[in-house]
């Protein structure tokens, strides 16, 4: 299973997110195990914002958490240069 082996390295939160969501398309999955695959195959720091992981309800919270983690990074590293 593809979904086991993906891991976000250089990818984009979003990029990261929408080959997820395929991958999670074809698997029937339970919601929690979504979120434990998801939470292992992003980088750390993309959900480094969730102070509490068990305040996630659902995949979809997951993911835009990561999203906002991500906007914030990348706006701090553009005022950076």
């Amino acid at each position: 299973m593809q979904l086991k082996t993906l891991r976000q390295n250089s990818m984009t939160v979003t990029n990261f997110d929408a080959k997820f969501n395929q991958l999670t398309m074809q698997v029937d999955l339970y919601p929690m195990e979504e979120i434990l695959y998801y939470l292992g195959s992003i980088q750390k720091r993309s959900v480094s914002s969730l102070s509490n992981p068990l305040y996630i309800i659902d995949i979809g919270s997951l993911n835009l958490a990561a999203l906002h983690q991500d906007k914030i990074e990348t706006h701090n590293n553009a005022r950076m240069w």
